[in-house]
């Protein structure tokens, strides 16, 4: 493993993987898994993350397929949510 991918963006890689095996209606009847694109892109934004110096990650599935991947460096919290219409919201 590269030496910029810490155990925490690893595991963080592995739990965007693990979404594809969400089942419809997963969240209490509700919810969709995400698509492979965009599984793929939550893959690429956290890596990309360990690349730019971030050390901590965590992903979260939305209701509707969207993915949100959080990247920590200290008190800095920057929340990157992959969209449904290819667009990215970031909250800083």
């Amino acid at each position: 493993m590269p030496r910029f991918i810490t155990p925490r963006i690893a595991y963080t890689d592995q739990k965007i993987r693990d979404f594809a095996q969400l089942p419809v209606g997963w969240h209490y009847g509700e919810g969709k898994p995400p698509t492979q694109e965009r599984i793929d892109q939550a893959r690429t934004l956290n890596i990309g993350a360990a690349l730019w110096g971030f050390e901590k990650t965590n992903a979260f599935p939305g209701i509707d397929g969207e993915i949100q991947v959080t990247v920590y460096h200290g008190n800095l919290c920057l929340e990157l949510t992959l969209e449904l219409d290819n667009s990215m919201t970031v909250v800083l």
